[in-house]
């Protein structure tokens, strides 16, 4: 319990303070500099800084439930500040009333606001229906920063390389191959989209289920996860290869073209890293969470040098050859520790996800047939 309050009030204060630093930059940027975009953003900086504190402690809470394994509340927490704006959007289109850009970050505000105050309130009535116990230990606030450093660093560490590749294209390319790079990492993306719903339920579920003595059904559920993962998105990997070019000549335009290459190049390692499942968690909820951030570190440090190097001399291609071999190196490091620390094999196992699949047949859709 007291790690659930202090962890909160140290997203709160980090939150706030993030907060109130982009308050102070845009206005002494506006005040510097006299371009249109400083002016906007200095007019929207105190909605934009109140949705940035709602939309980090909505995400916080849907952590802290998904960590109790309330998996229903977990997913329904992130949604509150897009489907507010989307529902904002189609009413002013159906209305065909004129948007302000202030008025649609305020729906986002309202809806992150009201998740927030429904993840708060539903964490209230758990915690107050728990007994109360005194901690044998108190775990300070120092402890706490220390334990999550590591964890701040990987995904520091993981959004510097997600944009870092952009930025090197920028740096030498003109907007064209920005806009072709941008679509086909996106489009990328959209392999993992399996795994990440597949973590939602089995990171959370690691650590007990490790504490609890279980390595061989931990070790199932992992098997069980990647191989669903690595099979959905090998499926959606297939498809577009096949379909690609049709697809990104008719919805796009053919100036898109090289994006169906790029695609084909950055999608293996995104495969991958589906085949290597949760080794990632793993490492960092079975308190192993420093090789994570040197693996993260590492790689991104290579990555970054190597694709300044590889978009100076072969381009686009060279950067997303570089990407894709620093991801899938990435993966299989993790796999390697995962291996030598626990002796647990996360990647896909597809005999597991057979008899899963049998189990799950014979005990709900026969069952419902009947």
């Amino acid at each position: 319990m007291q790690v659930i309050r202090r962890s909160l009030l140290l997203a709160l204060f980090s939150t706030v303070s993030i907060a109130v630093g982009f308050n102070l930059c845009i206005h002494l940027l506006s005040r510097v500099e006299e371009a249109d975009l400083l002016n906007v953003l200095h007019s929207l900086a105190p909605l934009i800084s109140i949705s940035m504190v709602l939309a980090a402690l909505s995400t916080i809470i849907s952590e802290q439930h998904r960590a109790l394994g309330h998996f229903v509340q977990a997913s329904f927490l992130t949604t509150g500040a897009s489907v507010a704006s989307a529902a904002t959007v189609t009413l002013a289109w159906r209305a065909e009333i004129k948007l302000d850009l202030d008025l649609l970050i305020l729906a986002g505000l309202a809806g992150a606001g009201i998740t927030t105050l429904l993840g708060s309130y539903s964490l209230m009535r758990w915690y107050r229906k728990q007994p109360a116990v005194e901690p044998q230990s108190s775990t300070s606030f120092v402890s706490l920063l220390r334990d999550t450093r590591p964890n701040l660093t990987t995904t520091v560490t993981l959004f510097a390389m997600a944009q870092a590749d952009l930025w090197i294209i920028a740096w030498f390319s003109d907007s064209a191959g920005l806009a072709v790079y941008g679509l086909a990492s996106r489009l990328a993306a959209l392999v993992l989209i399996p795994l990440a719903v597949i973590n939602t339920v089995v990171a959370p579920s690691i650590g007990r289920i490790w504490i609890r003595g279980k390595k061989r059904y931990l070790q199932r559920v992992l098997g069980v996860g990647a191989g669903a993962a690595t099979t959905l998105g090998l499926a959606g990997y297939l498809v577009f290869m096949l379909s690609g070019q049709f697809l990104l000549s008719h919805v796009w335009s053919d100036e898109y073209a090289d994006a169906y290459y790029i695609f084909g190049i950055l999608g293996i390692s995104q495969l991958v890293q589906t085949y290597a499942g949760t080794a990632g968690f793993v490492l960092m909820m079975l308190q192993k969470q420093h090789i994570a951030m040197r693996i993260s570190v590492i790689s991104g440090a290579c990555m970054i040098a190597a694709g300044f190097v590889a978009m100076w001399l072969y381009g686009i291609i060279g950067l997303a050859v570089v990407y894709s071999l620093g991801g899938v190196t990435q993966s299989l490091a993790q796999i390697y520790f995962v291996k030598r620390e626990f002796n647990l094999n996360p990647t896909a196992n597809y005999s597991s996800l057979r008899r899963f699949a049998r189990f799950y047949y014979r005990r709900k859709v026969s069952y419902g047939r009947e």
